[in-house]
């Protein structure tokens, strides 16, 4: 089992707006062995909070409530791009494999339709990896436009380096 699987099951998964769950994960794959999948999740996802167990036993005291945790950071931007982009890069190759064999159950139409969904991922992760360049590159000039601005607001008459002459003058005294 290789980390181009489990991406693609993961980028699945998302578009069907399931959880990313061993189990789930597992279907989706086919198989494999749960510490693999449970390996290469942890791997490529950021933690999730546990789930309460399914069954409570009914003599059992009710637990005392418990301040939520907060829900996971949601997965930025560009790393959804990248994912969706492995994911059809592993459907394109699954196709093409699939058309070299004889009788497989593609067409050349999936595989076109292949390519154009891998072109699209792959302009998409390009457009946010320019648009986090642009931004990563004007944060620093902004804060230098906001210490420029902060500064000449601060300038008082007599403040070294103001320029002004405030107090006592040189030459005279």
């Amino acid at each position: 089992m290789d980390e181009a699987h489990v991406v693609a099951a993961i980028a699945t998964l998302s578009r069907e707006g399931k959880t990313p769950s061993i189990g789930n994960l597992r279907k989706a794959l086919g198989g494999g062995s749960f510490r693999d999948i449970t390996r290469l999740r942890k791997k490529l996802l950021p933690p999730q909070r546990e789930e309460a167990p399914m069954e409570t036993p009914v003599a059992a005291p009710a637990p005392a409530p418990v301040a939520a945790s907060p829900p996971p950071p949601p997965v930025p931007l560009l790393a959804q791009a990248e994912l969706e982009h492995q994911a059809a890069l592993v459907d394109e190759r699954h196709i093409r494999r699939a058309l070299a064999s004889p009788g497989g159950p593609y067409t050349s139409d999936d595989l076109a339709a292949a390519v154009r969904r891998t072109r699209q991922a792959q302009a998409l992760v390009d457009t946010r990896q320019r648009s986090t360049t642009a931004l990563q590159q004007a944060v620093p000039e902004l804060r230098i436009a906001a210490r420029r601005s902060a500064g000449s607001g601060d300038a008082r008459p007599g403040r070294a380096g103001s320029g002004q002459a405030g107090g006592c003058r040189r030459g005279t005294g």
